[in-house]
């Protein structure tokens, strides 16, 4: 879904506010600084009568843009994420500098030609700049890039829009959905345990406290509620960093099965393959969805809790997973009545079922490959 913007509307508000003014041209609006603390081309802009944003562009450039007074800049490494925001930026006719940053600590010259052309062909645009950090090991498939663009009118615009629909994503349940798809591709980790490797946490980075308490709206429209306490941030000077040689960025912590599920569910992670791949891999061997899986073999017929116990070879009744079940909308239940005994209850799998195992189905391919 896009949001569409009155640019007229959006100048109007602006222009109260701060020391701009605008003018009607043909099929445009152009607007100026009135007040010029420095000579330049990035005093006025041209801006379409019409501005779309999807949400999750808001989301990726809440969580890994960064807009002042004169730019707008973005970084990510992800080919998908960068074409969501140069789709829209090009709405604007313009060309951003691009930076491409890669870490040349153990990686060949080749690596960096590579990666180069590979995010010239992506982008269609020439690479002003290469970028090597030599004190790091190099982490990404090609390296990160940097989208830039210095203009004060451009980036007053963007900040008026992304401030609007991040307060619209607290409120309103489709926006937030769209708007935290951008937050996790973004910011977004996906922690597994080392010793099981089974999906534990979704860690979404934001070290300040404001902000952090934002997403935790934002999810909590969404349909994800939140169980454990922040990461808080600490700095390096901060007594509880114990000789760290450098701090710690806060996060929002996703926890639970039932978050894992209903994020699923709802596709929070289209925007960033990689992390999809890694979150349905990592999913499939918590101890829940294991024993989810096997009721493939039951089918869509009424079966009791004895048939349970024997066909998955239980010591007691599967009373807890009924009930899990049940609140997940997995099973639906009836009440029996034979004649000469005692009522009993009879259960069916749903199609709620049978759609989480086709998700789970479809995406395990690539995920396990």
């Amino acid at each position: 879904m896009k949001i569409e913007f009155d640019t007229e509307k959006l100048l109007k508000e602006i222009c109260k506010i701060y020391p701009y003014c605008y003018s009607r041209g043909e099929n445009k609006l152009v607007m100026k600084r009135i007040v010029k603390k420095y000579k330049g081309k990035n005093t006025e802009f041209a801006f379409p009568l019409k501005i779309k944003i999807d949400p999750s562009v808001v989301g990726l450039i809440v969580g890994e843009g960064y807009i002042d007074e004169r730019q707008f800049v973005f970084s990510n490494s992800n080919e998908n994420v960068i074409r969501l925001i140069l789709d829209f930026i090009f709405q604007f006719d313009i060309q951003p500098k691009v930076t491409l940053e890669v870490a040349t600590k153990n990686i060949t010259r080749d690596f960096i030609i590579k990666a180069k052309n590979s995010w010239e062909e992506i982008i269609r645009s020439e690479i002003e700049k290469i970028r090597k950090r030599k004190e790091f090991n190099n982490t990404t498939e090609m390296g990160t890039l940097h989208l830039r663009y210095h203009n004060s009118c451009f980036a007053k615009v963007l900040q008026v829009i992304t401030n609007e629909v991040a307060k619209k994503a607290e409120v309103n349940r489709i926006i937030a959905t769209e708007y935290i798809k951008g937050v996790i591709a973004a910011e977004g980790n996906v922690n597994v345990k080392k010793r099981t490797r089974c999906l534990y946490m979704i860690r979404i980075s934001a070290k300040r406290k404001s902000l952090r308490t934002h997403y935790k709206k934002c999810l909590r429209i969404a349909g994800i509620e939140i169980y454990c306490k922040d990461m808080p941030t600490i700095y390096k000077n901060d007594p509880r960093a114990l000789n760290w040689k450098t701090g710690r960025g806060g996060a929002v912590l996703i926890n639970r099965w039932i978050n894992f599920y209903k994020i699923l569910s709802i596709n929070l992670l289209d925007i960033h393959e990689d992390k999809k791949r890694k979150f349905i891999k990592h999913f499939m061997s918590n101890k829940t969805t294991k024993w989810l899986l096997e009721f493939k073999g039951i089918d869509k017929k009424w079966f009791s809790m004895n048939d349970m116990r024997n066909i998955f070879k239980l010591k007691s009744r599967p009373r807890d997973r009924v009930i899990k079940m049940l609140d997940l909308n997995f099973i639906e239940s009836k009440i029996v009545k034979p004649k000469d005994k005692h009522p009993r209850s009879l259960y069916c799998l749903t199609n709620n079922y049978f759609k989480f195992i086709d998700k789970l189905s479809y995406n395990a391919p690539s995920a396990n490959g």
